[in-house]
């Protein structure tokens, strides 16, 4: 959640109209599956692959595995989205700083 928060208020720092924000937003909260239909890498550095499985197994996901008491297979999609939401921010905080009210 943390990551959409963080990507929503970037962007509504970087666009002066709301269609961009909303566009964009939607769109990664959408588009991330078909993303990974294409290139399956990037179920370990997108969010779907923290709370959603990207096998068969429910177990796959980190809150699958967490949920049913075993450690996770691999911790890369929490560090990817906590870095990404890191840098979200600081982007965020860049551009409110450099805008004139």
């Amino acid at each position: 959640m943390l990551f959409f928060i963080t990507l929503t208020v970037m962007l509504g720092a970087m666009f002066k109209k709301r269609g961009g924000v909303i566009g964009i937003g939607l769109g990664v909260l959408f588009g991330q599956q078909y993303l990974i239909g294409g290139l399956p890498f990037l179920g370990q550095v997108l969010p779907w692959g923290l709370v959603l499985p990207l096998g068969d197994e429910f177990k796959s996901s980190v809150a699958g595995a967490i949920l049913s008491g075993q450690s996770p297979s691999t911790w890369t999609p929490v560090i990817s989205v906590s870095v990404m939401s890191v840098a979200f921010a600081v982007i965020a905080v860049y551009r409110f700083r450099s805008v004139e009210l």
